[in-house]
């Protein structure tokens, strides 16, 4: 028996020892991983002091400066050798970046990441729709000094790349997916610049729905071209149109008297003729709906990046001096984006004296697009959204031949092959090539083989149109007056972008090819500076930048503002406007700087409550329940706390937690409000889905309920209003608690720094409402909530980023930390995200440190939870 017990505690100790073993060494792999990650960090990171000497590139010695805002000064002697300089600070800064839009725009995803999310389909779109053999035609219609300043932007990212290379200090994306990036050639930046534009061609559907309008021989090419604008869709002149849509034109032939009974009954007929016309165009395109959106779906089934709700949206307001109270010019530029896309906006300053280059702006790394800036003499904002840069072709395929009008030209196939991470034999694909371009299609396998053999085929041609755009770019970018940029417009027999600049004189110049909101407002693209060193994700709130030195009567205010809730409310600025002027009819400046930066939201609110006071003032007063009165006595004087509180900082702002206790307590006990919403309303919790979710969801009621325009004035309507909304959302509450409460361990409707801006509910919709007398789906979701957008899913690398980061407290809340999605705080987009971490101990930057601040209030699902289990159990006592 003994000798069994003996045995049983050897048996123990060695397990026990075994347990040991197992611990040491998971402390050591641990440790390792960590002290690993944090040397993957730091050699990653690229120089930024000291000379370079570069064996190949600038032809002078130039210099580039940081300036405390991480934003690069390039100073030297030559054009070339300022854009060399260009392609070196963007491939320190944005060499992933660049490698990935490069990558999407030629279609080598696969090559990296294997077929995950459809990205093949993706792959193959993408090398048929931007060929290469087209970006060669466009290299040679390009102008040779414009051919030099882009093959030294190219040289400066090859040169940036090879020293990386050298180094070992490529940034760590590549070294986690194990792939190095490859040689930039001037063909990539001609086809991601084609690739930008595209994105930002809305006019693509149409396009798309015209050729399959055309290709089904549904309505003729005449009505076509009225109805779109066509000059380039070309078609068998022998097709059958369908005769109930197409339009005869009868051709009477001049005479030289004609009699006046002639002539009006020849008015009659055309005037009947053009109300025919016009029905029929009206019932196409009432049904052009359908094919819209079958189409739509089509095209959006490839998963193509860029595609799926992530067009750039932006608004700019233009007031000319003389409406100024300064009589200096105010121009004002903010975006929306529907996409999980980080900005791609990169700050810089060129400065070439010796050649009149002196550019203050943005840029976006790989493509040559400079959205605002200006160059001490003009100051310009543009967009290229709702543009018509598409040339596509319909053309009828006769045996091996295509029809192009009369002629015929030779048709070919272009057949590649690549490789597929993962894949053991290379794929091999096909695509039909014209005069005109390349066809959409691709053939893969058999099935898809049908599209070879159709007898009409849809190509692509943007030789011309991306020529223009790359030459008026640079153009633009010497442009010393206004009548330059005339000048350069004329020369684009294509417009396919919305402008408007500034001269240092306060002349005012408006270009545009586009629909305008309004006189004042302009599509046009902006994000200021996120790439600051300090905060990247919240941009600093005073800068100087874009405010000319030399010539303080004209500037450009760019709203830098770290609220997101505020960037959703701002287009009801010219709403406004009327409260901006003074008695001489000029707008205020700094009323309205202060109205657009700072108040905005506050200053919707103490409208608000004005209106309350003058229509309900007596109805309050009067009230016989007594917390009623309360909360009258509280809420009347808020407006003057308003002005100096940040209104949008919470998803319950201070003014809709008043707004809300007025209904609250009628339905619910007042003292359990006060409770959460006093822990609720110093918290951001603004980026909260679960919250946000209730929001969106209280909105779509919010409409259901209101059935007459007239309600704010009616007592009965907004009673009625009050009661079914507050049911709705102690519904929604009721749920929430529930599910806190049954589910203990994980509340996993939590994401983390999302870039779209959340709606404070009440205080947006109440005054859109009161001044425009109307509400619709539109005006007030014109801003979406979800998106669509992934670049590159691996759960590897987040894995690795919660590990090092300790972020196991978070693990209740199961933050998203998935890198390539903009919901990850520590996302691995941008090299410089990870210099500043690294540069400021990580723990002690402002950035790292908001992130943790967010991670603290996530929990307060949680607390409310332990409110709610509190208050139930002094309610048992």
């Amino acid at each position: 028996m003994g000798d069994l017990f003996e045995q049983l505690a050897q048996i123990l100790l060695f397990l026990a020892f075994l347990v040991a073993i197992y611990f040491v060494i998971y402390s050591l792999k641990r440790m390792f991983e960590k002290k690993y990650f944090v040397r993957l960090c730091k050699g990653s990171l690229a120089t930024l002091k000291g000379n370079f000497f570069l064996q190949s590139g600038p032809r002078q010695s130039f210099q580039i400066t940081r300036d405390s805002e991480g934003v690069p000064h390039l100073i030297g002697e030559t054009n070339q050798d300022i854009f060399f300089g260009m392609g070196f600070v963007h491939s320190q800064d944005r060499l992933f970046q660049l490698e990935m839009s490069r990558r999407i725009a030629t279609g080598q995803l696969t090559e990296i990441l294997g077929n995950k999310e459809n990205l093949l389909s993706c792959d193959l779109f993408f090398r048929s729709f931007l060929h290469l053999g087209n970006a060669q035609k466009e290299w040679e219609h390009l102008p040779e000094q414009h051919q030099k300043l882009i093959q030294s932007y190219v040289n400066g990212i090859n040169s940036c790349i090879k020293r990386r290379r050298l180094k070992g200090s490529l940034p760590m994306e590549f070294k986690l997916l194990k792939f190095e990036p490859k040689i930039w050639t001037v063909y990539d930046v001609l086809i991601l610049t084609k690739c930008f534009v595209f994105q930002n061609n809305s006019i693509l559907f149409e396009k798309l729905l015209i050729c399959e309008l055309l290709q089904k021989k549904n309505i003729s090419q005449e009505m076509m071209r009225e109805l779109f604008n066509l000059k380039n869709v070309t078609n068998n002149e022998n097709t059958n149109h369908n005769e109930e849509i197409e339009v005869e034109i009868e051709k009477e032939e001049e005479e030289e008297e004609e009699e006046e009974e002639i002539e009006k009954k020849k008015e009659k007929k055309e005037e009947k003729q053009q109300q025919e016309e016009k029905e029929k165009i009206k019932n196409f395109l009432s049904n052009l709906n359908l094919n819209f959106k079958t189409i739509r779906q089509q095209l959006q089934s490839l998963k193509i990046p860029f595609m799926n709700n992530s067009v750039f949206k932006s608004k700019g307001v233009l007031i000319s001096g003389k409406h100024t109270f300064n009589n200096s010019p105010l121009m004002y530029s903010e975006i929306f984006s529907n996409s999980k896309i980080p900005t791609s906006f990169y700050e810089l300053h060129l400065n070439c004296q010796k050649n009149n280059l002196n550019y203050y702006g943005f840029t976006i790394p790989g493509v040559f697009y400079f959205p605002m800036g200006q160059n001490g003499k003009v100051s310009f904002c543009l967009n290229i959204e709702q543009s018509d840069n598409l040339q596509l072709f319909i053309e009828k395929r006769i045996s091996n031949n295509v029809t192009k009008g009369h002629e015929s030209c030779d048709i070919g196939i272009i057949k590649e092959s690549f490789h597929i991470k993962g894949g053991k034999t290379p794929l091999q694909y096909e695509s039909l090539k014209t005069p005109n371009g390349i066809s959409l299609f691709y053939n893969n396998n058999q099935k898809n083989k049908s599209k070879l053999d159709a007898k009409e085929i849809l190509v692509y041609n943007s030789i011309i149109h991306n020529t223009e755009f790359i030459t008026f770019m640079i153009n633009l970018l010497f442009a010393d007056h206004l009548n330059s940029i005339e000048e350069i417009l004329k020369n684009q027999p294509n417009n396919f972008l919305n402008l408007v600049a500034v001269d240092n004189k306060g002349n005012i110049g408006k270009y545009s090819n586009g629909n305008l909101f309004s006189n004042n407002l302009i599509n046009n693209l902006i994000l200021p500076g996120w790439q600051t060193k300090k905060n990247r994700n919240c941009p600093p709130k005073k800068t100087n930048f874009y405010k000319f030195k030399k010539n303080p009567k004209s500037g450009i205010i760019i709203n830098q503002t770290n609220n997101l809730c505020k960037e959703s409310l701002k287009h009801y600025a010219y709403l406004y406007e009327d409260q901006m002027h003074d008695q001489e009819n000029k707008i205020n400046q700094e009323k309205f700087e202060e109205l657009i930066n700072h108040n905005l939201i506050s200053y919707q609110g103490t409208q608000l409550i004005k209106i309350l006071k003058q229509n309900y003032n007596d109805w309050f007063t009067n009230n016989k329940n007594p917390k009623v009165k309360l909360f009258w006595e509280k809420f009347k004087n808020w407006d003057g706390l308003l002005k100096n509180n940040s209104f949008g900082a919470t998803i319950y702002p201070l003014f809709t937690k008043k707004l809300l206790e007025f209904v609250f307590i009628q339905y619910i006990d007042f003292d359990f409000f006060n409770l959460i919403f006093n822990n609720l309303i110093n918290i951001n919790i603004s980026q909260n889905s679960l919250f946000q979710n209730i929001q969106y969801r209280f909105l779509n009621q919010l409409i259901k309920n209101i059935q007459n325009t007239n309600w704010l004035t009616d007592e009965k309507l907004l009673h009625s209003f009050f009661e079914n909304s507050i049911k709705f959302i102690d519904k929604e509450f009721k749920k929430i608690f529930n599910q806190i409460h049954n589910n203990k361990k994980k509340v996993n409707n939590f994401t983390n720094f999302q870039l779209n801006h959340p709606i404070s509910f009440i205080s947006n919709i109440l005054p859109g409402i009161y001044h425009t007398k109307k509400i619709t789906h539109n005006t007030l979701f014109q801003n979406n909530f979800q998106y669509n957008y992934l670049y590159f899913p691996n759960t590897k690398i987040c894995t690795q980023i919660k590990s090092f980061f300790d972020l196991q407290d978070c693990s209740k809340s199961k933050m998203i930390l998935n890198t390539g999605n903009s919901e990850n705080p520590y996302s691995a987009y941008y090299d410089n995200g990870w210099n500043n971490l690294i540069k400021n101990n990580m723990h002690q930057t402002i950035w790292f440190s908001n992130q943790l601040k967010f991670f603290q209030n996530s929990q307060i699902v949680f607390k409310i939870m332990e409110i709610v289990k509190s208050k139930n159990h002094r309610k048992n006592k």
